[in-house]
């Protein structure tokens, strides 16, 4: 039965309506793309560059691929094995000796120096103030104890860090080392909005800038209440590569040779500054491994977009064990989040501690 006019005016109203409201949809999605096409645009970046070094990151699946990995990119990572009881390196793969950037692992100086000067007291919440976008909420505590803070930001907690450092800077206790991230990462923030990324201040000037912000953040009311807004509204502004790069200009350095020399030092000291430290950085052997003579055991370090930094501490009841410091910098996206989720770099260092000898 053929259809009544007015049914055909009806379906062609209808279909026109349709045609109006995805036109509107179309100006709508248009226009907050437009509005918003920075941040479109790194997030389809970030999609392209999760799958650099795919193909490598799929190569990886046991610890010893990824010690293979490093000799075959010396370029990219150093891992260094420290034996107590010798007093001496026992192995080295890749550049060592290299300057690298490193996340956490520079906070042991000045962990081991507020200790040192018995600058131990508990920290107030508002000291471990945070970041939107940066970093997780403030404890609800009025204050958190010192060890436990310390033990947080040896392993990586970048506002737990942040509290350390800046209560050594204000003590003005003798180290040399770390960078408050939350000020850091302001100034990538600034460069970024400014489109001034590829001019990002490096070394001491990058230090300066980071330390300034840093205290302006808990100084300044207004420039903090206004900072926490525009992170909360625009995040940081730099996607996948530019945190990289960033990172791998402004980010303190320790050399693989010397962190591994270091530490040894520490876990081998008498001293109350150094054994409270000890106990910061690692914990009771387990039975099994109280068993084979083992005392103490612990892994520190963190990790940022192209950064893995891992220092494991093996030490045993008769004064030896070993020290392994993993640096790798440089990493392939693909490669970084492969490692943050299976924890290669881990059990690369736990395995290189000689657990089973």
């Amino acid at each position: 039965m053929p259809d009544a006019p007015l049914d055909r005016v009806a379906r062609l109203g209808c279909a026109r309506h349709a045609l109006v409201i995805a036109g509107l949809l179309l100006v709508a999605l248009g226009t907050a793309v437009a509005r918003n096409w920075g941040a479109v645009s790194r997030a389809l970046g970030d999609a392209t560059a999760l799958s650099e070094g795919a193909d490598e990151a799929r190569t990886l699946e046991t610890p010893a691929d990824l010690l293979d990995w490093i000799r075959r990119h010396p370029d990219r990572g150093a891992l260094v094995v420290w034996d107590l009881a010798a007093d001496s390196a026992v192995a080295s793969v890749g550049h060592a000796g290299a300057a690298r950037p490193a996340v956490a692992l520079p906070l042991v100086g000045p962990t081991f120096d507020l200790m040192l000067h018995g600058d131990t007291a508990a920290v107030p919440a508002a000291a471990i103030r945070t970041l939107p976008g940066v970093e997780r909420p403030s404890p609800d505590s009025a204050s958190v104890p010192f060890a436990a803070v310390a033990r947080r930001a040896l392993r990586g907690d970048r506002a737990a860090g942040d509290a350390v450092l800046l209560r050594a800077r204000t003590t003005e206790v003798a180290w040399d080392g770390g960078v408050p991230l939350g000020g850091l990462f302001v100034a990538w923030a600034q460069a970024a909005r400014a489109d001034r990324l590829d001019a990002l201040p490096t070394g001491g000037q990058a230090d300066r800038e980071a330390w300034a912000l840093a205290r302006r953040l808990r100084t300044d009311e207004v420039f903090r209440e206004a900072t926490e807004a525009d992170l909360a509204a625009h995040g940081l502004g730099l996607g996948l590569d530019d945190q990289r790069r960033a990172a791998a200009t402004t980010f303190p350095r320790l050399r693989a040779t010397v962190f591994a020399r270091e530490l040894a030092g520490l876990a081998t000291g008498s001293s109350p500054p150094t054994r409270r430290l000890l106990t910061l950085a690692t914990e009771p052997a387990t039975d099994s491994l109280r068993a084979r003579g083992g005392e103490r055991l612990g892994v520190i370090g963190g990790g940022f977009p192209g950064l893995q930094s891992a220092a494991g501490i093996l030490t045993r009841a008769d004064g030896g064990g070993r020290i392994v410091v993993l640096l790798l910098d440089g990493l392939p996206h693909a490669v970084f989040y492969h490692l943050a989720q299976t924890g290669l770099d881990v059990g690369l260092v736990l395995d290189q501690l000689g657990l089973d000898e």
